[in-house]
């Protein structure tokens, strides 16, 4: 999905377009919609109670920076 988004941004698949062109770029994940920034995407994180095969939601932790932990 990352891939595909900066690739249509860039219109190139050259490293140094590729490269430049990741700043900034969104894309769509199942988790739910992510920004590239300085190379790190801020991730939505799920705690979840698992019955089975049927996973409940607990709670949501929203953009959770890279290398930081939910409190």
């Amino acid at each position: 999905m990352f891939a595909a988004a900066v690739t249509t941004k860039s219109k190139s698949l050259a490293a140094k377009e590729f490269a430049a062109a990741a700043e900034g770029v969104q894309f769509e994940t199942p988790s739910g919609s992510m920004t590239m920034t300085h190379r790190h995407t801020a991730k939505n994180i799920f705690l979840a109670r698992c019955e089975g095969t049927k996973f409940t939601v607990i709670d949501k932790f929203a953009a959770v920076p890279t290398q930081q932990s939910c409190t």
